[in-house]
């Protein structure tokens, strides 16, 4: 049966709507906020103070992954959790419209560009990791997705129109970007560097520029990280250089979660091939993503760290040029090599649908049930009780849970008093609510006729039990 392109462009197109109008919906679904690091939010957009200067200490410095939140202040409602996951759907429809625009550019054929686009996002949708940093207010990767979605497409306007406006926009763009997330200097010096090693004779003068710019900012980045927080850090974020399984374990497992990684790495191997040996340098500027993009994944792995939403950053990056030599292969009448190895990648990411599923309904369980606990926290100190928060010495993790309720619990009062911390549970009194440890049961408590009235990831309540 035949089908005209018109059709098929109006049911790809159709698709994509609704897929982006899935993922909305599952941001926008229950909007409230959630234990652990919301807590940043509720002492700064949530109560319009302007602040969230992203992560710093323990060796970790992204001042500006969070900072765009503070737009929210100025906006009636956005300090609202709807106002805030409003917010980030915005930006997951900028990231896809600006990278729509991209992938338009790169392969011209309106329709081919449609079924790439479709392709890109249906295997994204399918990634738990792209969809959990859309779904909380803590991840930085978000607003980098369309930060380096805005610096592939001007960049790869500027050095295909020479244009300083070009140049600006993406040199502006990853400037941020530096300061979203520490391995991104590297990201791009890989770019820079790989075009300055192998295109310099042939290389115009504000390209050269706009390169040794990228590579000025990102030195001036890693001196204030290695000054400012790796030579006074005391103990690394998230125990780097100490894994906990073997390092190749580690790789496989993320890898084969997400398993375009493969492809990248497969791609940039056959990539530096066609370069270095067979002087094949007609792309180097989608080869400088492509190597960027699994630059980024690199750098986690050296130090350890395999959260798969780390490598979702490099996945987004290495979609331009994957597109880029798949529509080549395409137009050379390579079909039956692009076809398979395009759907291999979806049909692999289709094993962590279930994970997917699972995961969205945890998010959504946390929204609902997480602020609850607050407010019967607060109803039953309004009703007589004291809540107090038990301090234990013993545990390195003490000080970030008691921050998380003391934060939760302020927002909730309305009132600037502190959450009570007791250090001996000897002290506490019939009349006490105490929050105790996560995952952990106080046989002291129970032997005091104290019961569990709510269990949470960031602690347990305890009160004495009514005959």
């Amino acid at each position: 049966m035949f089908i005209s392109d018109k059709v098929k462009l109006s049911l790809t197109y159709g698709f994509i709507l609704a897929v982006v109008a899935t993922l909305i919906w599952c941001i926008m679904w229950d909007a409230n906020w959630i234990f652990g690091d919301d807590h940043q939010i509720l002492a700064t957009t949530a109560i319009n103070k302007t602040g969230l200067h992203g992560h710093r200490g323990g060796g970790r410095y992204w001042p500006l992954g969070l900072w765009d939140y503070n737009l929210l202040v100025f906006v009636p409602g956005g300090s609202s959790p709807f106002g805030h996951y409003l917010y980030n759907s915005v930006t997951l429809l900028l990231s896809f419209a600006v990278m729509g625009r991209l992938l338009s550019k790169i392969v011209v054929d309106r329709l081919r560009s449609f079924y790439f686009m479709a392709f890109s996002l249906f295997t994204l949708s399918l990634n738990w990791t792209f969809l959990q940093i859309h779904m909380d207010v803590i991840f930085s990767e978000r607003i980098m997705i369309l930060l380096f979605s805005v610096f592939a497409l001007f960049y790869l306007k500027a050095v295909e129109t020479q244009k300083k406006s070009h140049y600006f926009i993406a040199a502006l763009s990853a400037c941020y970007l530096t300061y979203c997330k520490e391995p991104v200097f590297g990201v791009l010096i890989v770019i820079s560097l790989t075009n300055l090693f192998f295109g310099y004779k042939k290389m115009p003068k504000n390209e050269l520029i706009f390169y040794c710019f990228l590579i000025v900012n990102s030195l001036i980045y890693a001196i204030q990280w290695f000054f400012l927080e790796f030579l006074v850090a005391n103990k690394f974020y998230n125990v780097i250089f100490s894994a906990r399984i073997p390092l190749w374990e580690s790789i496989l497992k993320t890898s084969n979660n997400m398993p375009v990684l493969y492809i990248i790495f497969l791609a940039s191997l056959i990539r530096a091939y066609k370069i270095i040996v067979k002087q094949d340098k007609e792309s180097l500027h989608f080869d400088g993503l492509l190597f960027g993009a699994l630059s980024y994944s690199v750098a986690f792995v050296v130090i350890n760290m395999f959260n798969l939403y780390y490598f979702i950053i490099s996945v987004w990056l290495a979609i331009p040029p994957l597109v880029h030599w798949a529509n080549k292969l395409i137009k050379q009448g390579r079909t039956k090599l692009a076809v398979p190895f395009i759907i291999s990648i979806s049909i692999l990411q289709l094993n962590s649908r279930d994970v997917l599923i699972k995961s969205v309904e945890g998010i959504h369980k946390c929204r609902k049930e997480d602020v609850k606990v607050i407010k019967m926290l607060v109803d039953m100190q309004k009703s007589g009780a004291e809540v107090v928060f038990f301090e234990d010495k013993s545990f390195s993790g003490n000080g970030w849970y008691y921050t998380i309720w003391n934060t939760f619990f302020i927002c909730e009062t309305k009132i600037n008093d502190k959450l009570k911390k007791i250090t001996d549970l000897k002290d506490m009194s019939d009349n006490h609510v105490v929050i105790y440890f996560p995952k952990k049961k106080s046989q002291e408590l129970e032997d005091r006729n104290f019961v569990s009235i709510a269990n949470t990831r960031v602690g347990n309540i305890y009160a004495k039990k009514r005959n």
